[in-house]
């Protein structure tokens, strides 16, 4: 409710509507602060909301992607496909998004290690590495630092021969492109 306020606030003073964004880590959280702005601001045309997103769904709009170019879903089932890996998380969801009970094959953990990586901003692979063994709990006893290495560049081949970006990759790019939004007023949920 104190985002909320401050939201109206704003746009009471002037600030135009389409120029506020809420970003999220989740749709969850994205989606229920835009039915709570809706609710919560009548007077308000709920498709100015659309800067109200997950912070992947900002890039991914800014960067000007099309679907079949995020490596997700479709395109993680053929990458393990292709070498033969078991990958038990739900495709339509991020494995970094899912608790630790949920990943059951080494490759789901390997996922949950790259998406954990990201978003822990670890300054390279080994730290990152010593850091997510100290954190993991019940990791499969095939769970290496050589296996995860040959993953990762198997990944990062597959995401460039096709074309492919993932999540990741895309808040990347918007930082290397300097892009932004035109906002007057940012918003972000906790992580």
């Amino acid at each position: 409710t104190f985002l909320l306020s401050r939201v109206a606030e704003e746009i009471t003073m002037g600030v135009e509507p389409q120029a506020v964004a809420f970003v999220s880590f989740t749709r969850a959280a994205a989606s229920e602060a835009r039915a709570r702005a809706a609710s919560a601001l009548p007077w308000v045309d709920p498709a100015s909301l659309s800067l109200w997103s997950t912070i992947h769904s900002l890039c991914y709009r800014m960067l000007g992607l099309r679907r079949d170019q995020v490596f997700t879903g479709k395109r993680l089932v053929e990458f393990a496909t292709k070498w033969g890996y078991r990958l038990s998380v739900n495709i339509d969801r991020d494995a970094q998004d899912l608790p630790d009970q949920a990943l059951f094959s080494t490759e789901d953990y390997y996922e949950h290690f790259i998406g954990w990586w990201a978003h822990t901003m670890e300054p390279d692979f080994p730290t990152a590495f010593r850091s997510y063994l100290r954190q993991a709990t019940d990791l499969p006893t095939d769970f290496g630092l050589p296996g995860l290495q040959q993953y990762i560049e198997r990944r990062e081949a597959f995401k460039q021969e096709r074309g492919l970006v993932d999540f990741e990759d895309m808040l990347r790019l918007v930082l290397a492109r300097g892009l932004t939004p035109e906002i007057d007023v940012l918003l972000a949920d906790e992580v």
